[in-house]
């Protein structure tokens, strides 16, 4: 996996539940930028493309972090199991919207 190494560092140098709490902190933000993002959208009328260009830029470095810390995670509690249960999930998913035609 990539980055294993430097994750084992991370751990090693700040602890588990240190990294722990960085990924809470990293999901929050992610969500406010999300939330920031729905309401400028929303508000069409005062809305500058600058705007939305700034809040793309933070989306995009948002869910850098966020992908590194679920990267993280995954390691920490079991990458195999982890692995399994995203395929389970999509595989739901897919029946669902096959359902839906």
């Amino acid at each position: 996996m990539k980055f294993q190494a430097e994750f084992d560092k991370m751990k090693e140098v700040w602890g588990e539940d240190a990294q722990v709490l960085v990924a809470i902190e990293e999901l929050g933000e992610l969500v406010q930028a999300l939330v920031k993002y729905l309401r400028l959208k929303q508000n069409k009328s005062g809305v500058r493309d600058a705007d939305m260009k700034k809040i793309i830029a933070h989306i995009q470095e948002e869910s850098a972090d966020v992908l590194n810390c679920v990267k993280q995670m995954a390691q920490m509690f079991g990458m195999a199991e982890v692995q399994k249960i995203r395929g389970e999930k999509v595989e739901r998913t897919m029946k669902i919207i096959e359902g839906l035609k």
